[in-house]
């Protein structure tokens, strides 16, 4: 199999191909509008579609079909159609989106690809890889976990109540409630594909339905469901109703309505999905990898080739893991030295996780301050970037808590991409419901990552690019670069001039080493069939990471195999194709352009990338001789 068919991105299925908007298109049986005949016409001009025109066209309709089919996009997008309902969660909808994905290739493959410009023929490629994955993953639909702590339908859905539905009118609010009575069906799917997965062999281990159905739980508790204070939905709902100007009978009709939303549909979906994850319950009797589902070994063997973008073995993995460990060990090794602490790598980290000053006061205060501080260390890359990049986003980008009806199922932070339309900023999120997860001296790296010069650089960016087709700008990510850019991006603030002492420089190394150490207990886990214990231990042994973190950490691994892979498997692609230009191109190698190049294409395929690295030294050389003669 060629480099161009292996298997990238997340776990998106392709979306529909049909054309939409027909209403809005004039028909070619309507009569033409009246010429006036004494204003002398210009002679008829025949304009020739190119076939990379007709392609775009092409890619324009399907991404159009895409968001119509996900109204929760569409909403997050700015946008107001289908506001007041959810995508399709049933099975029978991933099995289409699988033929729907199959189709686009055919109609795809009618385009004459030798006809096409240079990034037509990129988006040609990329779009080809994007559903070959789809299809090679809903293959293995059933092999999935159907919900699991990290990310899920019934938190996910939340945020987007919460933090993008519009609720500027009446029908705004309609609109909601409207959402809050979907979650009947939307939830009962859910619940009917928890009940298929157990039914199929298919179950979670045993830490993860606990942790889910008590997640779940806190949509269903508070006032309206209970006398205690008011749930999140309520709250969020009451508060942006007490905002609207409308007069006192409107108000009180919709109260109404919500109350009775609330406590009829949204309940009963809740509680069908509360009521199958306690049916998997007893079931759920392991703390394995998933080469205890049915055919698990080909279904990981499937995750590590998504998640890395090449066609190294899970065993190659483990091996490469192990001897990064090592490599960072050392150069943690030399920090010590320089700050003078004697004793083994491993009294070091524990010393480090121990001392009370490395940490945030667990109350309100410590957490103003590590947002001060996040939002410190933003400000000052943002002033220094003119030095490392030409292409920065136009969108702003704050630094916010995770909302705390979510924060048990989260990660330690994560980033939330801006509105198109401006509406909403890029959000850095990061999850303060324990202080002791954010040691003083990795709070940096994790900032840089997550915010600037990471992925908001790569994410809002690639969104505002212009003369791309939308479904590469908006409608297309893969982990393998985006994450990879993330990890990257830890490196670049060191290039930069940060990490202000040796303490933070050490951090940087951590979270490097966290994500090297991730290459062996993932592959551990779910290759080489190592217990959550043995994983456990491993972690805790090797990195500075304290006990909840790892804790964590493991259990994001088994539930979510193959995707903690992509984040060095990614950056390692990177500084590979920026040691070739360096090498190609010597003195007039600039980091800005090469910078402008990695960035300038959106989230690309690792292949396609090489491509577009590759391309890039051809014209930096080219131009340089240019400017000699």
């Amino acid at each position: 199999m060629s480099m161009r068919h292996l298997l990238f991105g997340i776990f998106l299925f392709a979306l529909p191909l049909a054309g939409c908007g027909d209403g809005d298109q004039q028909r070619a049986s309507e009569a033409p509008a009246e010429v006036d005949e004494s204003t002398p016409q210009s002679s008829e001009i025949t304009v020739v579609e190119s076939e990379s025109d007709r392609l775009n066209a092409f890619f324009a309709e399907v991404y159009e079909a895409e968001l119509l089919r996900t109204p929760s996009t569409l909403t997050r997008q700015g946008r107001r159609e289908r506001l007041g309902e959810w995508r399709d969660m049933s099975d029978d909808a991933t099995l289409e989106n699988a033929r729907i994905a199959q189709e686009g290739l055919d109609r795809l493959h009618e385009f004459d690809f030798d006809a096409l410009d240079d990034a037509a023929r990129s988006s040609y490629r990329i779009f080809e890889y994007r559903n070959e994955s789809t299809i090679a993953t809903a293959n293995f639909f059933r092999q999935f976990y159907p919900i699991h702590q990290m990310f899920n339908f019934a938190s996910q859905s939340m945020l987007t109540l919460v933090q993008y539905h519009p609720f500027e009118t009446v029908e705004d609010a309609e609109a909601y409630l409207s959402r809050v009575r979907a979650y009947e069906i939307a939830l009962g799917q859910m619940a009917a594909r928890v009940r298929d997965r157990t039914a199929f062999g298919v179950i979670p281990p045993s830490f993860t339905y606990p942790l889910v159905r008590d997640g779940v739980r806190t949509a269903v508790t508070g006032y309206p469901f209970d006398d205690g204070d008011p749930s999140p939905l309520w709250a969020d709902f009451t508060s942006k109703l007490q905002e609207l100007d409308i007069s006192e009978e409107e108000h009180t009709r919709l109260m109404e309505d919500a109350y009775a939303a609330f406590t009829g549909p949204m309940a009963a979906g809740f509680n069908d999905l509360v009521s199958s994850i306690e049916e998997a319950i007893p079931l759920a009797t392991h703390n394995d990898g998933v080469w205890q589902v049915p055919n698990g070994d080909a279904f990981y063997s499937q995750r590590v080739a998504f998640y890395t973008q090449s066609n190294m073995t899970p065993e190659e993995v483990h091996q490469w893991g192990l001897r990064d460990v090592e490599s960072i060990h050392n150069q943690m090794r030399a920090i010590m030295a320089e700050v003078g602490f004697e004793g083994t790598l491993q009294e070091f980290f524990a010393w480090l996780e121990e001392a009370p000053e490395n940490y945030y006061a667990d109350n309100d205060e410590g957490r103003a301050e590590f947002l001060a501080d996040a939002t410190r260390l933003t400000e000052q890359v943002m002033a220094r970037t003119p030095d490392f990049f030409n292409l920065l986003p136009e969108a702003p980008i704050v630094v916010r808590r995770i909302e705390e009806f979510r924060e048990a199922q989260g990660t330690i932070a994560h980033y939330n991409r801006p509105a198109p339309d401006g509406s909403t900023p890029g959000i850095y999120y990061a999850n303060l419901m324990s202080m002791d997860m954010w040691p003083r001296h990795t709070m940096a790296a994790i900032t840089y990552h997550e915010g600037v010069p990471g992925h908001h650089f790569q994410i809002a960016l690639a969104q505002e690019l212009e003369g791309l087709p939308l479904f590469r700008t908006r409608g297309f990510s893969n982990t393998a670069y985006t994450e990879g850019w993330g990890l990257y991006s830890e490196l670049v603030a060191f290039e930069m001039g940060f990490y202000e002492d040796p303490y933070s420089n050490f951090g940087r190394l951590a979270t490097d080493l966290w994500r090297a150490v991730r290459l062996v207990v993932d592959t551990g886990l779910h290759y080489k069939r190592w217990t959550r214990e043995e994983a456990y231990d491993y972690m805790l042994e090797n990195t500075p990471l304290g006990a909840p973190t790892v804790e964590r950490e493991i259990n994001r691994y088994i539930v979510w195999p193959g995707q903690a892979l992509a984040y060095r498997a990614g950056r390692r692609k990177i500084l590979e194709l920026r040691a070739q230009a360096q090498e190609a191109l010597g003195d007039d190698f600039d980091i800005r352009t090469f910078h402008d190049a990695v960035l300038g294409s959106g989230a690309v395929p690792m292949p396609e990338l090489d491509e577009i690295i590759q391309n890039y030294i051809e014209e930096e050389i080219a131009e340089g001789e240019g400017g000699d003669n």
